[in-house]
């Protein structure tokens, strides 16, 4: 019979415990507390403890451990397998790793100075090629100390990735800002750092094509953390008025099947009933494709756009960008363009847009085309609705996450309008889709695909909820590691800017 594992006798002696609480409570950063113990404050309280089990039984438990059911988690923060609860499984060598992490319990509450409960949360996660975690602080109901136990393979390295990232905090937002310290799993090791407002940490993607980062992982939990009163962090993207171009412009670029007002109303019945609609060649494709090779230009100033908790993704200064992918922006907020959407989505988003409901026309009559307002034009019409818009670029690392709503806060609906360049080597392996989900539950409504020269429009209403799938290690094998969007949110004016 195989004998489980036990904890190790270095958190067994009192001189080290001692050590322990004393760093601690001095916050200071000892590299050499006792053999095979590292603790540190920065960026926040943490802990690593080499060979936290004896050699003895550590293969069992790691057989043991393989042997269960794993479940695929995926969504905009995560991809990864795990096991359901292990606190009641009756494996003895998962009963023995209990039996330490309660002994390394009472450890806790002497140096945190907190008093744990007898609930720990144990879970088994197996994270295979481009698996990850993003950015997260832990912060959920009694969690008070979190921790990781690595069973990884003995040649682990860093070029494997799955490193535990540690972030620091924006003094003045909370929020996390950079990097500061990755950790990379090493087997026999466990970390433990205590949940805070100041936490946040994230699973770096998996690199290796050939191992798997098995951990134990879960919480200690006790009262709830004090946390400082959250205030409003939305960040505001500008909000525009419809510009107006000249007509030329709009029949250089648009493909005049989408201008033709029989076309629209066809589009129109199908974009009602399905709240969505790609509409393909929409722009000249002579006109396409020099925006594609002007995205790729080096004049370009990319800015990286976070927080991290919420998006990592590179957005582009409008000054930086070339004249044809301006003249593109410019035709994509103009009054023509808010004309046309209102045709072919039945929203309310220029004044001269016929009305869906009307039963003024009969079934038999025509659409009439309705000219918008060009440059020089002094008419008086109040534009209906507004437009905030990004130009971005994808890379590997890149996404969004669900907390990303907040142009649109306060809004009855959202009109999403996607135009995709530099995407012919995309494949949906790589990540970088978006998804639509509806708020409070994970069943997903919808999935947007990077198409080359179409552009995606998505009706989204106050109870759905959007992200870009982490945008993973695959695409940089492709010839070029980047495809770039356009995108728009048009919705209906506030009132209180009329």
């Amino acid at each position: 019979m195989s004998s489980a594992a036990k904890i190790s006798q270095v958190l067994n002696s009192n001189l080290t415990k001692n050590k322990l609480e004393e760093a601690f409570r001095l916050g200071s950063t000892s590299p050499g507390l006792s053999d095979g113990l590292i603790c540190s404050h920065e960026p926040f309280v943490h802990c690593i403890v080499r060979n936290f089990l004896e050699q003895e039984g550590l293969e069992e438990l790691q057989r043991t451990i393989m042997e269960l059911k794993f479940c695929d988690k995926n969504n905009d923060l995560y991809k990864f397998k795990q096991t359901k609860a292990l606190e009641e499984r009756k494996e003895p060598a998962i009963k023995q790793l209990k039996s330490a992490l309660n002994t390394l319990k009472n450890h806790l509450s002497k140096i945190f100075n907190v008093e744990l409960s007898d609930k720990i949360d144990m879970f088994a996660a197996k994270y295979s090629y481009t698996d990850t975690l993003l950015c997260h602080d832990d912060e959920l109901e009694s969690r008070r100390i979190a921790y990781i136990y690595y069973l990884v393979p003995e040649d682990w390295s860093v070029k494997d990735g799955g490193a535990l990232d540690l972030f620091s905090t924006c003094s003045e937002s909370g929020l996390p800002d950079t990097i500061v310290k990755s950790i990379s799993p090493v087997k026999n090791s466990l970390i433990f750092f205590e949940v805070t407002d100041k936490s946040f940490h994230q699973v770096a993607e998996v690199l290796s094509q050939s191992k798997c980062r098995l951990s134990v992982s879960g919480w200690f939990h006790g009262p709830p953390y004090p946390r400082p009163v959250c205030t409003n962090s939305s960040e505001c993207q500008m909000i525009f008025d419809p510009n107006d171009i000249e007509e030329e412009i709009l029949y250089s670029y648009v493909n005049n099947e989408y201008i033709n007002p029989l076309t629209q109303s066809e589009i129109q019945e199908k974009f009602e009933e399905d709240s969505e609609i790609q509409l393909a060649d929409f722009i000249s494709l002579e006109k396409y494709r020099s925006i594609c090779e002007a995205l790729k230009g080096e004049s370009i100033n990319w800015k990286k756009l976070g927080p991290a908790n919420k998006r990592n993704v590179e957005v582009a200064d409008e000054d930086s960008l070339p004249e044809s992918v301006k003249q593109c922006l410019r035709l994509l907020t103009s009054d023509a363009m808010f004309l046309i959407l209102s045709n072919i989505t039945g929203l309310h988003l220029h004044p001269l847009a016929a009305d869906s409901n009307s039963d003024d026309e009969t079934e038999s009559s025509e659409p009439e085309p309705k000219k918008p307002r060009s440059e020089g034009d002094n008419s008086n019409e109040s534009p209906c609705g507004q437009v905030s818009y990004q130009v971005r670029r994808w890379s590997h690392g890149a996404y969004t996450l669900l907390h990303d709503t907040d142009v649109e806060q306060g809004k009855d609906f959202a009109l999403d309008a996607v135009m995709y360049f530099n995407c012919e080597e995309w494949d949906a392996s790589q990540g970088g889709f978006t998804s639509y989900i509806a708020k409070g539950d994970d069943e997903e409504l919808l999935t947007l695909e990077p198409r080359e020269n179409c552009l995606s429009l998505v009706y989204r209403d106050a109870d759905s909820l959007r992200f870009v799938k982490h945008v993973n290690h695959k695409i940089t094998n492709t010839a070029h590691p980047y495809f770039y969007d356009i995108c728009l949110i048009y919705t209906e004016r506030s009132p209180e800017n009329d």
